[in-house]
């Protein structure tokens, strides 16, 4: 399978030496690696490739190349790297990819415009053979049309020529589509075409190969290369190697010293700074235990048995056995925190200064270039928008390696957190803390290390290792606890983007590429090109304001549109080829028997108007926006109902975990749990947990393992739809992006303030009181004549008590609700005809405080399964005479959000806080008690 490597000479200590100059010692190479810890895939590899059989590929580093000629002309082909199923690494050329560019023949007959674009490109491009035209017809995505508009396709041998024609195309004021501008990112609009798989297994047939030193190198047509089927899943020779695919992440973390002392910080550009160490971990991606640690260092340090440890002697040498690291590596995934604005840009401005960037970046990269080319292209900055804030980020760009800054993903995932150190998202994430080494201590064990040589320095110098190995362990555990680079592959399957797309842009390009794609498909053609610069914005949502206070006499239920704007875009047809901008155009459609939705709204000062086509449910009339809209619900909804079991599973198996964290043994938490059942579940409790029975705690813990990581990538998968559907609107009204329209933001925005006023009057009609309304959400209060019962029962205190008379209203209130829900929903089909916009309860807040717009606190009640779990517990507890109840009740409310404290404070003010609470006074004891 592979050519061994010296890796396992390092001394008995588990030391080896590094001078620079001859071969690193004593680190494995990728293929040791797989060899080491085969998942018995390797057999099945070569018997697959022997017989020429298709084999299965995960890409993540994705390229576009122009290293082959034909016929003296340098030819396009997509270079995409990845592993192979039994984790080797390999490199997959895709070739027979033809760039192109489509040009609107407009006052022209094709022939005539044909003279014209030669014109242009042969005094761009220097030589009649560097394109070729190709006459299509398409419909145009702006605009309703019943016909197709003639275009012309220019294409090209490579990508770097067809962007030099479209510049010159374009600055003659051709409008042009299909005319993604930018070269690097060409990749995107080949996928989009091909629908090729870029973050997902895909399948390589009738391919031809060579064996490197650390790779496979492939070789196929774009049409060999396409995506897997859900069948080959349900292969039980390979299905848990596709469900756990051996990409290899490695994680790393330096530190740095400066000699001038602590107030100094290190720079990479003072001479008197240097970087001291680099530690490393291996993992397969979906691992938190590490294959391989490596630990880099220039002065002696105690060896550990845990990593391998490497003595440079010098920063220089360090930097050069990092380098060669990363080659023998070979990782598809390099993580650190916050790496991206400091352990990146010290080792490369370090290394360009000592003369090294050069040989360092060669090593790591399966494609050589010089220096100043790797400056210029390869050290890349990218602007990330977290949370609507630029975040700067600056990295090497290793040709075969993405770089992931884990830091800005979790400041995205706890967006609202004040904090974002590594501490931090561990706690969050409740796992074991780093290390704690304060600076000044490291500075003086490192300068006494340089001073001299001894046990004691040695020593310090490894708890320093230590410190510095457990930090980039840390993040390949927070990175697989989120299940990060899973959730990212979701996202960027469903828009045939790559892995460093879903991570370096937001989510507007995504969007875009998903509509172009989807575009494509339907045969309508798009530019990518914005040409917009508006900057105001649209009318906004309608707010009926909240009437501030304590509400603690009826419970307040949540009436909300499921995903608001995505159903109004799908029930009005709102989609730039169905949107008419002529009121004469729209007179003759309605004329012809066209039934039309009228936008109309503000902008500007200025009155819009505009109209929709309505579908009228008929799929050869939906729009573009529509089509994709409802094809992505319709995806998420299956998957929800995959999701649905394996969640009922997992929080079945928490049962059990629960109990077993009181000193349980496994068969006694599983009898106490099924004996404590509700008649009703008992039968699915016993078929899903009887079988643990005679099992031993750890297969027991193995499952769940299992059926957690099988839950979170299908949340994944709804979660990543869910983003894409929310962000159309976004889309639309974003003036940078390419499917701007304002009359199609306006008439989401309009139709959305309609509705909710709408409904608004239809439950006022039955009775309901609104407490607070906004954009897609109503909270209510039953009518008063739901609660007689309930107050009969309660006989202002002389019957039943409090607490039951609370959960009374509550349940009353769940019932009411529900079948609110179902009427308003009918209403609601009635008004516009279609079935897509409907409205659902979450849950009922009882007490509640409202103390302005987007500012609620209360308490939910929910009908939901998770709240057994605390039942369970609790029968044990109580059967059991345990003094943790307290404690237990209080971490349960923490658990679902609340703290038991607020229970008790909200509930305390029933009887002494008025009801002309001002919202200052409220928000006082928010802040008190909170």
């Amino acid at each position: 399978m592979h050519t061994p490597t010296n890796f396992d000479q390092t001394d008995r200590s588990g030391t080896a030496r590094y001078d620079g100059a001859g071969p690193l010692v004593g680190i494995p190479s990728r293929n040791d690696i797989v060899a080491e810890f085969d998942n018995g895939m390797t057999a099945i590899l070569q018997q697959y490739l022997s017989n020429k059989q298709s084999i299965h590929f995960m890409p993540t580093e994705v390229s576009d190349d122009t290293s082959e000629y034909v016929n003296g002309i340098s030819s396009y082909i997509l270079h995409i790297s990845g592993c192979l199923i039994n984790g080797q690494k390999a490199v997959v050329n895709i070739t027979g990819i033809k760039p192109f560019f489509d040009v609107e023949v407009d006052n022209y007959s094709p022939s005539s415009f044909k003279t014209v674009l030669a014109r242009i490109l042969s005094a761009t491009l220097k030589n009649t053979s560097k394109f070729g035209f190709e006459d299509i017809r398409a419909f145009p995505l702006q605009g309703y049309h019943t016909e197709k508009k003639a275009y012309i396709r220019v294409s090209t041998w490579n990508h770097f020529d067809r962007y030099n024609a479209l510049k010159a195309v374009r600055e003659v004021g051709i409008h042009t589509a299909s005319d993604d501008l930018t070269p690097k990112y060409y990749y995107r609009k080949v996928a989009r075409e091909e629908r090729l798989p870029l973050s997902s297994w895909a399948v390589l047939s009738d391919y031809s190969y060579t064996l490197s030193d650390n790779a496979y190198l492939f070789r196929v047509s774009v049409g060999n290369y396409n995506p897997i089927s859900d069948d080959e899943y349900k292969n039980p020779l390979i299905s848990s190697a596709l469900l756990r695919d051996r990409t290899l992440v490695l994680t790393w973390d330096i530190e740095t010293y400066s000699s001038l002392g602590l107030g100094k910080f290190p720079t990479a550009q003072s001479d008197e700074s240097n970087v001291f160490m680099i530690c490393m971990s291996v993992h397969w991606k979906d691992d938190p235990n590490p294959l391989k640690q490596i630990c880099l260092v220039d002065v002696e340090t105690t060896p550990d048995p845990s990593w391998i440890t490497i003595i440079c002697g010098s920063q220089t040498n360090l930097l050069k056995a990092f380098a060669l690291c990363r080659e023998l590596l070979s990782p598809d995934i390099q993580i650190g925190f916050n790496d991206s604005q400091y352990d990146w840009r010290f080792i490369v401005e370090k290394a360009k200064k000592l003369g090294v960037l050069e040989r360092m970046f060669n090593r790591m990269s399966f494609k050589p270039l010089s220096l100043e080319k790797i400056t210029k292209w390869q050290y890349q900055y990218n602007q990330i928008k977290v949370n609507d804030i630029p975040f700067h980020s600056k990295h090497l760009n290793t040709p075969g390696c993405v770089a992931i800054d884990i830091r800005p993903c979790f400041m995205k995932l706890y967006s609202k957190a004040e904090k974002s150190s590594l501490a931090f998202y561990l706690n969050e994430c409740g796992l074991e803390s780093k290390m704690d080494m304060p600076f000044h201590r490291m500075f003086k064990y490192y300068g006494r290390a340089l001073r001299e040589t001894n046990a004691t320095t040695a020593e310090q110098m490894h708890e320093v290792a230590k410190y510095c190995m457990i930090d980039a362990l840390s993040c390949q555990r927070l990175m697989v606890k989120r299940n990060v680079i899973n959730e990212y592959r979701k996202v960027a399957n469903i828009a045939f983007i790559s892995l460093s797309d879903a991570h370096y842009f937001a989510i507007g390009m995504k969007v875009s590429n998903l509509l172009s794609a989807s575009a494509w498909r339907e045969g309508v053609l798009t530019s990518t090109i914005s040409e917009r610069t508006e900057t105001e914005s649209f009318p906004g949502a309608y707010v009926f304001p909240p009437i501030k206070g304590l509400e603690n006499r009826r419970p307040v239920t949540g009436l909300d549109f499921r995903s608001l704007y995505p159903s109004l875009i799908m029930t009005y047809n709102l989609s730039p080829d169905k949107i008419i901008l002529s009121r004469k155009h729209a007179e003759s459609l309605r004329d012809s028997g066209k039934t039309l939705h009228e936008i109309n709204f503000k902008f500007n000062g200025n009155d819009v108007l505009a109209w929709s086509i309505r579908h009228n449910n008929i799929p050869e009339d939906k729009g573009l926006y529509a089509i994709v809209l409802e094809y992505l619900s319709v995806k998420r909804v299956e998957i929800k109902k995959r999701l649905a079991p394996v969640k009922e599973k997992k929080e079945d198996m928490e049962l059990v975990i629960g109990l077993m964290d009181k000193d349980l043994s496994l068969p006694e938490a599983i009898e106490h749990v099924l004996a404590k059942a509700e008649e009703k579940n008992r039968a699915s409790l016993n078929k899903k947990l009887y079988y643990f029975i005679n099992k031993e705690k750890h297969e027991f813990m193995a499952e769940y393992d299992s059926v957690c990581f099988e839950y979170s990538c299908l949340d994944a998968g709804q979660n990543a739809i869910k983003v894409y559907m929310n962000s159309f609107y976004g889309t639309a009204g974003d003036s940078k992006s390419p499917f701007f329209l304002r009359e199609l933001a306006g008439g989401v925005t309009s139709a959305g303030r309609r509705n909710i006023k709408l409904v608004a009057d239809f439950v006022k009609s039955r009775g309901f009181q609104i407490k607070y309304g906004d954009t897609d959400s109503l909270y209510l209060v039953c009518p008063e004549e739901c609660f007689q019962e309930c107050d009969e029962l309660y006989d202002y205190g002389n019957g039943i008590p409090k607490e039951e008379y609370w959960s009374l209203m509550v349940e009353n209130s769940m019932g009411e609700i529900e079948k609110l829900r179902d009427e308003v929903n009918a209403f609601l089909r009635k008004d516009n005809g279609a079935p897509y916009l409907k409205m659902a309860y979450e849950e009922v807040l009882f007490p509640v405080v409202f103390t302005g717009k987007k500012k609620y606190y209360g308490i939910p009640h929910e009908n939901s399964k998770a709240m057994t779990l605390e039942k369970y517990i609790l029968a044990y507890i109580q059967e059991n005479e345990c003094a943790l109840l307290a404690d237990l009740r209080s971490t349960w409310f923490k658990v679902v959000g609340l703290e038991i404290t607020r229970y008790r404070t909200l509930s305390k003010l029933q009887d002494d806080k008025k009801d002309n609470s001002s919202e200052a006074d409220i928000d006082d004891i928010i802040e008190l008690y909170g």
